[in-house]
């Protein structure tokens, strides 16, 4: 009798022990899982905030650059060119013009033909092909440039033979005249060529070349 029960007590301690040690066995991977679990997020927000800092500093390199980086840039519009030259500056003046291709006096004139051989070039051109392109006052006379067709000049001054019709330099005006609307410079040569009038007497034409008036 004594026998059965201490076999029974020891079958009961038994499983007692073994109960316990599923137990224990059970609890502990749940403790481990949990564990795991809360150590987890810790590197996800790293790597997050790595990944923000290297897609701003892809946007600082992508930042667009100022066209001129804050360096001065010349902008020629509205100012003069130093380099431009006073002729072309200026610009071509006109062709000969009559100005007294109405007076009684000329009709029915003749050109007269000159029976010389021309002694310059610009007795050999015509006056009507010739351009005043430039009137500069010195300080004792004034002189004056005119191209032929080709681009070639000629300077002029008063007296000078000019056209196949012995017209000759009869004066080059360069003055100012103050309007009211501002300082106006008058820039024109006056050529005179001869002409035989009905009674075969040499009278003259009056022919002038003028620049642009140009106004300070």
């Amino acid at each position: 009798m004594d026998a059965r029960r201490k076999t029974g007590n020891f079958f009961g301690m038994f499983q007692a022990f073994i109960l316990a040690s599923m137990i224990l066995f059970i609890a502990q991977p749940s403790f481990a899982t949990s564990d795991v679990v809360n150590k987890g997020p810790g590197p996800e927000k790293e790597l997050k905030g790595e990944t923000k800092a290297a897609e701003d500093k892809g946007e600082a390199k992508e930042e667009p650059k100022t066209e001129n980086d804050g360096r001065y840039v010349y902008n020629p519009i509205g100012k003069t060119d130093p380099f431009e030259s006073f002729i072309s500056k200026s610009g071509k003046g006109t062709g000969a013009r009559s100005l007294s291709g109405g007076g009684t006096e000329l009709e029915g004139a003749e050109e007269i033909e000159s029976n010389k051989d021309p002694e310059t070039e610009l007795e050999k051109i015509e006056i009507s092909k010739l351009i005043l392109t430039a009137v500069v006052r010195g300080e004792i006379k004034v002189w004056a440039m005119v191209t032929d067709p080709t681009g070639k000049g000629y300077f002029l001054e008063k007296g000078t033979k000019i056209g196949t019709n012995s017209g000759f330099v009869d004066e080059i005006i360069c003055e100012e005249k103050k309007t009211a609307f501002g300082v106006e410079t008058v820039r024109k040569v006056i050529i005179k060529v001869p002409y035989r009038d009905r009674n075969r007497n040499i009278v003259y034409r009056s022919v002038e070349m003028e620049m642009p008036v140009t106004t300070l």
